[in-house]
């Protein structure tokens, strides 16, 4: 209400480093990627070059940069849309779950 019409929705990403956390925050209600966040253990060793370890740190990284331009993206799909349509957007987002 503080807002008013210019506030729908705002995304929200919280971390540790080591773990990852993916948020929505709309008027009807707050949506995460899961309810578990994603870990990215980091040990003192260097991760050997082709080891499975590197192997899904990278995944891992690559799917977090995934989301984040994702939620980018999106945020410029949406830049000049009047409230009703970005209000749209976010109920076809709840339907899908």
């Amino acid at each position: 209400e503080a807002f008013g019409e210019d506030f729908d929705y705002i995304y929200g990403i919280v971390t540790t480093a080591s773990e990852w956390y993916f948020i929505l925050f709309a008027s009807d209600g707050i949506s995460s990627t899961s309810k578990d966040s994603l870990n990215i253990r980091f040990t003192e060793s260097a991760l050997k070059e082709g080891s499975e370890e590197e192997k899904d740190l990278c995944k891992n990284v690559k799917w977090i940069m995934e989301v984040v331009v994702g939620l980018l993206k999106n945020r410029l799909e949406c830049v000049g849309e009047e409230p009703d349509r970005k209000k749209a957007r976010i109920e076809e987002y709840h339907s899908k779950k």
